[in-house]
């Protein structure tokens, strides 16, 4: 989980650092991936605007910021985090655990699921994947249990 929250802050500190560099085009990997989604149009509707660099630096920031929001993911690790201490100690006590173990399969599915959505590197996007291909496994073998 470390690795995944290491990723997108290293994302988004990138991105951020290119934004206050006043960057307009690409997302500085050195790959041809194309205009940086954050600040591409932003320069385009300000400069026919006619707007100082300053409110554009300022809407950038901004914009930049509001990217990294939506991109955070501590929330979804916490729960993931929560769900899977919530298993653990299920199988431990035993007793008629399936419907219980089948739910919480279904929230680490689901927090699978936004973690993917949220991706802005395509290294989360295949942890996510492999995620989902674990709980499947997981869901496989809770329909066996009572």
């Amino acid at each position: 989980m470390d690795a995944i929250k290491e990723a997108v802050q290293q994302k988004y500190g990138e991105a951020a650092q290119q934004v206050r560099r006043g960057a307009k085009a690409g997302c500085g990997c050195g790959s041809s991936c194309g205009p940086d989604p954050i600040t591409s149009n932003l320069y385009n509707e300000t400069q026919v605007a006619g707007v100082p660099a300053e409110a554009l630096q300022e809407r950038a920031l901004n914009e930049a910021a509001a990217y990294a929001i939506r991109i955070d993911v501590a929330e979804e690790l916490a729960r993931l985090k929560a769900h899977l201490d919530e298993i653990t100690r299920l199988l431990k006590s035993g007793g008629e655990i399936g419907k219980r173990l089948d739910f919480l399969i279904q929230e680490l599915h689901r927090e699978a699921n936004t973690l993917g959505s949220k991706s802005a590197a395509l290294e989360l996007t295949n942890i996510s994947v492999e995620m989902k291909v674990a709980i499947e496994q997981m869901r496989e073998q809770v329909q066996n249990i009572e």
